[in-house]
């Protein structure tokens, strides 16, 4: 489902921060810190939204280490491709702390899997697999029509978004 929803202002940010491992993401940073530190928050209870900074991979360990505020995510780009972020350049960054602005939020579900009586969320794709040498044998089940046992070197799972 994806939705708009009108904001008077984007206070209370909350900054993940991973520290930065590139000059781009270092100005980004910056950038932000220097013009918007009046919208950011250090308390992630107080927060309306979880702000990221990197690559995809940035964005899924945010989604991971803050899943559990049910907060919305905004990625903004300082890695290489950045399929789901936002750009990282600053008129864009600009638009985001704007008043008014309408930000297009899609939900993104999280997959369960359960393993040896353990839970583990994947947000984009997890894989289930032994070594090379060894066959693993596998049994799926879910909500939906799929289901059976593989026998292979693994398995690759993947949410659709």
């Amino acid at each position: 489902m994806n939705f708009i929803k009108q904001f008077n202002n984007f206070e209370n940010l909350f900054l993940a921060d991973y520290g930065c491992y590139n000059e781009k993401c270092t100005s980004i940073k910056e950038y932000i810190l220097s013009n918007y530190s009046d919208c950011l928050t250090d308390d992630v209870t107080k927060a309306k939204f979880v702000l990221c900074i990197g690559g995809d991979g940035t964005l899924i360990k945010t989604v991971h280490d803050y899943k559990q505020h049910n907060l919305p995510i905004i990625g903004i780009n300082a890695g290489t491709v950045g399929f789901m972020m936002n750009s990282g350049k600053f008129e864009e960054i600009d638009k985001i702390f704007q008043k008014g602005f309408e930000p297009y939020l899609i939900p993104l579900d999280l997959m369960k899997v359960e393993l040896n009586n353990n839970e583990y969320f994947a947000f984009n794709e997890v894989m289930i697999g032994g070594d090379m040498s060894s066959w693993i044998n596998l049994s799926i089940s879910s909500s939906y029509e799929l289901n059976g046992d593989v026998k292979g070197g693994g398995m690759i799972f993947s949410t659709a978004q």
